[in-house]
């Protein structure tokens, strides 16, 4: 039962007052995050009754994911006027 440890943490630092809300609210945003493409795959299919666009779509929505932030990170590196107005939070 050497891999029940970690479980058995968990519930320890989740029974800590201060330490359980804010867990609760990460995994709650995360948990939405998550579904985004299940949602667009469903979505998709039902509109247009194919898997096939549908996993185009999704994974087009995946690698839009995963190109836009260092994309977005290099412009409001090489821009002071974005980096100024995200250090604001304007």
């Amino acid at each position: 039962m050497q891999h029940w440890t970690g479980v058995r943490a968990y519930g320890r630092l989740l029974r800590h007052g201060p330490a359980s809300r804010p867990f609760l609210f990460a995994a709650l945003a995360r948990l939405t995050l998550a579904m985004i493409p299940l949602g667009i795959l469903v979505l998709v299919e039902q509109e247009r009754h194919a898997y096939t666009i549908a996993g185009v779509v999704s994974g087009a929505y995946a690698i839009g994911g995963a190109l836009g932030p260092p994309v977005s990170g290099r412009l409001m590196h090489h821009s002071p006027r974005l980096r100024c107005w995200c250090h604001c939070g304007q």
